[in-house]
Parts: C-alpha cells; sequence; structure tokens
C-alpha cells in the first residue's frame, strides 16, 4: 500500500512537470541538443556497422552535460572504464574455467572492487563502467562457453566510443554556436570532490558486499533466463546501489532508487508499447517517434527534482525499444527484457539488504 501511495505521489510530481511554466529556454535547448546527440550517435554506429545501435544511442544520451568540459570528461571516463573493463574480462576468460563458482567469485570480487571506487573516487564514472562491461562480458561468456569474448568486447567498446565520440561533437557544436546565439551560458562542474566523513570506509564495504553477494547469485540463473535479461539484472544491481557516499547514513535511499528505476522503466515501456505501431512505418515516423520519447525523459531528467532518475530510465528503456539494429526488427521484446531484468536485480539487492541491514545498522550506531 505505501509502495503504490509512493508511485501516486511520484506520478502526480512528474505531471507537473509537463506544465507550460515549467519550460525554459535552457532546457529546451539542452532537450534539443540531447536529441542531435543521439541521432548522431545511431548514424555513426550505422556506418560503422556496429551490432548494437542502442549501446550507441546509450551513450549518445548519457555522456552529455551542458557544459563541452564536462561532455568530455564524462565521455574519456566511459571510454576509460568500458575499455579496461572489456579487456581484463577477456583475459579472466582465458585463464580460468567456466564453471559456475568460480565465475560467481570473480564476477563478485571485480564488482564490488569496480563499486568501492565508483563511489569513493573522482573518477567514480570511469570506475563504473569499468564494472559494468567486465560484468556483461563474463555474463556473456557463461552463456556461449565455446564463443571467443574478445569479439564481443570489441563491438561494445566500439557502440561506447562510437556514442561518446558524437555526443562530443554535437557538445562541441552548441557550446560554440548554437547556445551563444541565444545568450545562454553553462556551469562547469568538473570532478567533483567525494564528501567523505569518518567511518566511510567500513560502511562503503559492507554495501559493496551487498553488491557482490547479489551479482553472485546471477551466473547461477543461468539455465533459468537469456543473457540479455541477466546483464540488465547485473546492470541494475550496479548502478542503483552506486549512490552517493552520505547516502550511506539513508536507509531508504537504495529503494527509493529502485522504485524510481523501476517506474521509470514501465513509464518508457508503456509509452513505446503505445508509440510501436508508428514508429514501425517509415524511416520518418521512426525519427519523430524516437525524439518524443527522448524529450519527455530528458524533460523529466532535467526537473532538478529527487525523481530525475525516473526520467534517465525511461529514456534508456524506449532507446531499448524504439533504437533496433533494423527499422523491421522492431519490437517490444528488448523493452520487457529490460524490465524483467530490472526487477530480478531489485529483488536480489532487497534480498541482501535483508541479510546487511543488522550489520549497517550496528555501524551507524558505533559511529
Amino acid at each position: 500500500m505505501q509502495v503504490f501511495e509512493s508511485a501516486k505521489s511520484l506520478w502526480s510530481a512528474i505531471l507537473q512537470q509537463f506544465r507550460w511554466d515549467s519550460h525554459s529556454l535552457k532546457r529546451n535547448m539542452d532537450e534539443l541538443e540531447v536529441l542531435f546527440s543521439v541521432f548522431l550517435a545511431i548514424w555513426v554506429a550505422h556506418c560503422l556497422n556496429v551490432e548494437n545501435i542502442g549501446w550507441a544511442a546509450f551513450s549518445g544520451y548519457m555522456v552529455l552535460r551542458s557544459h563541452i568540459v564536462d561532455t568530455c570528461i564524462r565521455g574519456t571516463l566511459r571510454i576509460l572504464g568500458t575499455l579496461a573493463g572489456a579487456l581484463l574480462a577477456c583475459w579472466i576468460e582465458l585463464h580460468i574455467s567456466k564453471t559456475l563458482w568460480l565465475n560467481s567469485l570473480v564476477l563478485a570480487f571485480f564488482s564490488a572492487f569496480s563499486l568501492y571506487f565508483a563511489m569513493t573516487s573522482r573518477y567514480g564514472y570511469a570506475w563504473l563502467f569499468f564494472g559494468l562491461t567486465f560484468a556483461m562480458v563474463i555474463i556473456d561468456g557463461l552463456m556461449y562457453p565455446f564463443v571467443d569474448m574478445s569479439q564481443f568486447a570489441k563491438t561494445r567498446s566500439i557502440e561506447v566510443i562510437a556514442g561518446t565520440l558524437a555526443c562530443m561533437v554535437v557538445s562541441l557544436f552548441f557550446s560554440y554556436i548554437v547556445r551563444p546565439r541565444f545568450s545562454l551560458t553553462a556551469n562547469r562542474t568538473g570532478l567533483a570532490e567525494i564528501a567523505k566523513f569518518a567511518g566511510y570506509r567500513k560502511l562503503t564495504l559492507i554495501h559493496t558486499a551487498q553488491a557482490a553477494l547479489a551479482i553472485a547469485v546471477v551466473p547461477f540463473l543461468i539455465q533459468f533466463f537469456s543473457v540479455d535479461l541477466l546483464t540488465q539484472t547485473a546492470i541494475t544491481i550496479l548502478a542503483v546501489l552506486m549512490i552517493p557516499l552520505p547516502g550511506l547514513n539513508n536507509k531508504k535511499l537504495v529503494s527509493t532508487r529502485n522504485l524510481y528505476r523501476l517506474f521509470g522503466c514501465l513509464l518508457g515501456a508503456a509509452l513505446a508499447f503505445i508509440l510501436l505501431p508508428l514508429g514501425g512505418l517509415n524511416y520518418i515516423c521512426a525519427a519523430l517517434v524516437i525524439a518524443l520519447g527522448i524529450i519527455i525523459g530528458r524533460h523529466i531528467e532535467n526537473s532538478g527534482q529527487a525523481f530525475a532518475y525516473v526520467g534517465t530510465q525511461l529514456s534508456l528503456v524506449y532507446i531499448v525499444v524504439m533504437v533496433p539494429d533494423q527499422l523491421n526488427l522492431l519490437s517490444m521484446e528488448n523493452g520487457w527484457i529490460r524490465l524483467a531484468g530490472i526487477v530480478l536485480g531489485i529483488i536480489l539487492i532487497e534480498l541482501t539488504r535483508l541479510v546487511f541491514m543488522p550489520l549497517q545498522h550496528f555501524l551507524a550506531e558505533q559511529k
């Protein structure tokens, strides 16, 4: 009942963002910029003939920031993290057996390792993508034990690089040509310092141990679920549990992020389901439909409210569905898979929280 009331309040707050007085030139310009970034990423990915166009579109969406310097920093960290995670996973795949227990331990250790530094380092975005890419390659290797994972790692890296570079080009264009014409300026944030506090190491280790336990279960589910679903499960675990250090003292933060992630995914899937028939008519309709969903998601994300994460998730699941490798492959299947993977990830997070909650409470009382 409490979850239902929270979802109802959240929906009402989101609707308020689409009132006329919530729009501004700066906000609308950012939405236009992210559209250019995503479409250029899609075009570049098609030119390079990559296997997964959606991953390039993801990067085109996620890397973009208002200031060109912030975009370049974020893009560089994303690329470096992806390359490092892919290379390490491929090397490990060559030197360990395909047993579930061993892969589970390796996956748990490096996921916790990356999450710890993602939360405590100024270069946290690179550490996050190190862990995400590492998990994807390991899980894919378990599903296809006789396939060379270097090809998967290579194509995923190319997709991320293509989307990121496209995003940087668009950010450069808007920063020096478009925004000055409208007298719009952007604040540069750079690499922010991490707000650390006494005893943060212990709390962070417990928090990352929770992630390790949750993600260690994933390899044992290979026989029950598809690789795409389990990849989304691993991504959900790492993405939701990557919280600001002060958030370790907030008992409700992870549950709130779970709610936002699930709610955004549901909204994106529902919107994609409604607009899917129009997107399949022709390329012009497909482009218009993609643009509509991305603008809606970005508008929520730019609200400046606590629920901005809903907009991010709406956009990402919408891109999963509406940006196929070929227009004739347009289907809701990818959206349902992402939704199912997120639900499974949330379940694993909440179950492991029950294990670690007493210890977290004890450490909090000791401070």
